[in-house]
């Protein structure tokens, strides 16, 4: 456990570092299901961890729930993008995934591009990176003031044009990341095979077999079913239970 963690668990209170300890000493003996359960009741609490979930998904890979392992992972990396460890379990289970998956449907994976590139960094970083180009763009252009005219004035004045077009896309990757967050819905499914169908009841048309861990985009919702896009477009209704959603 992290000491990051270990804090967020202290802040809770003592039966939060007490559920922690409980479930990793579950996953040190091998009880798989017991620790699952003990780090999910963990997560229904509202703690927001990338050691927790990171932590999860490492006891569902161990239990051969591989959708669910890639939905932890996923989790962590959404919290923390530079989680190495996560990062690489990640490639593992997708790896197990594929290898044991005939039916994935052509081009399923993936997210449209702009918002990769929002999710790259998180909000905080993307605030870090846009207050810094701020300071930059505004010190390059207090600098301009005190230069003559001469190669020193033009030198300045690109580098301050550079440096607005940073301000810029800083701007807009926080801008889209936000946008990301609040009104694009994201998840992977969890089932070991998702069946999509044209509408919200599990009688209707198959319109295709989803495998653990394939990224979708909600795009509406009924009680017990979400219909969701997958990265090459087609769209269709999955249960609600067969899919998880990122926090």
């Amino acid at each position: 456990m992290t000491m990051g963690l270990l804090c967020i668990l202290l802040f809770a209170g003592s039966a939060g570092a007490a559920s922690m300890k409980a479930a990793n000493d579950s996953y040190a003996r091998g009880d798989w299901e017991e620790a699952i359960e003990s780090y999910e009741a963990l997560t229904e609490t509202g703690i927001l961890h990338e050691d927790l979930y990171y932590n999860l998904g490492n006891a569902h890979f161990r239990a051969g729930h591989y959708g669910l392992a890639i939905f932890g992972y996923e989790q962590a990396l959404r919290i923390a993008p530079e989680h190495g460890d996560a990062a690489f379990n990640l490639r593992l289970a997708r790896d197990v995934v594929s290898a044991r998956s005939t039916n994935q449907l052509r081009d399923a994976e993936g997210l449209p591009w702009w918002i990769r590139y929002s999710l790259y960094m998180s909000i905080s970083e993307s605030t870090f990176l846009l207050l810094l180009a701020n300071v930059m763009l505004f010190s390059a252009l207090l600098l301009r003031q005190y230069q003559s005219r001469g190669l020193a004035r033009t030198t300045v004045s690109i580098v301050s044009g550079f440096l607005g077009l940073a301000v810029l896309l800083s701007a807009l990757v926080l801008a889209g990341h936000i946008h990301a967050n609040e009104n694009i819905h994201h998840g992977v499914t969890t089932g070991d095979l998702v069946i999509m169908r044209e509408g919200p009841d599990s009688s209707l048309e198959e319109r295709g077999q989803l495998h653990p861990g394939l990224r979708i985009t909600v795009l509406s919702r009924e009680p017990d079913w979400l219909l969701v896009r997958i990265g090459n477009g087609a769209q269709g209704w999955v249960p609600r239970s067969e899919v998880g959603l990122f926090r």
